[in-house]
């Protein structure tokens, strides 16, 4: 198939799926008017799977054109608009911030963040250190402060996979159960985020104690490893 033959059928999806997106956005509105809470949140739920689909299409539209600068122009504005940051704690911890909440399971498509978390640890793999002790993986779901606690997902629901994939290729030496296992929590905060933690087994109880202590806003971090766990 010819470049300009992909550029119109995902150009032909991708208007597709951004009828249908005003579609599900006139609905929610209807359901606010009528201050239907439920509805509203279900509908709001659809808006997000397909915007979430238009933005994967929209990614790929640029690159079928033929341009050579295409996939650098469309990493660049990903990396400006879902920022996500990499590196180490003052306790020499890996961490990534994804400032966004992960999507829940069959809900919510994958790729939109695995594209960006590839990219960015492809950027920061030469200043991670293989861990080489048995460690924990540690999930903080951060809430902004106003979101309705009822609607703070459960930890079994959220899709959590691509990440811990992600992080066992440049991270971890091996992420079997015998020496890699995992924690989950959610906490509220100035902003949604997903905070992923990479901490020895040794650590993970002053991790514990940290936690408590973190602020709303996050924690720095390091582009290089403060001291050597």
């Amino acid at each position: 198939m010819a470049c300009n033959d992909y550029f119109l059928k995902t150009f032909t999806n991708l208007e597709k799926y951004y009828n249908k997106l005003g579609k599900e956005i006139e609905n929610t509105r209807m359901m606010m008017k009528g201050w239907d809470t439920e509805f509203a949140y279900a509908y709001s739920l659809r808006i997000h799977e397909e915007a979430e689909r238009i933005t994967l299409l929209a990614r790929d539209l640029p690159c079928y054109l033929g341009k050579r600068d295409a996939e650098e122009r469309v990493q660049s504005e990903m990396e400006k608009i879902v920022p996500i940051k990499i590196g180490y704690t003052e306790e020499g911890w890996f961490s990534i911030q994804m400032f966004s909440l992960l999507p829940r399971k069959e809900h919510g498509n994958v790729n939109y963040i695995r594209q960006c978390l590839y990219y960015e640890m492809r950027k920061f793999r030469d200043k991670i250190r293989k861990h080489q002790k048995d460690c924990v993986i540690i999930y903080r779901h951060v809430y902004y402060n106003g979101f309705p606690e009822r609607q703070m997902r459960d930890h079994d629901n959220i899709e959590i996979n691509m990440v811990t994939d992600i992080i066992a290729t440049y991270v971890l030496c091996d992420d079997g159960p015998s020496v890699c296992r995992h924690y989950y929590c959610s906490a509220k905060g100035s902003e949604n985020r997903c905070e992923v933690y990479v901490v020895p087994q040794t650590d993970f109880e002053k991790w514990l104690e940290e936690e408590k202590k973190m602020p709303d806003e996050g924690i720095d971090l390091f582009p290089e490893s403060p001291k050597n766990i």
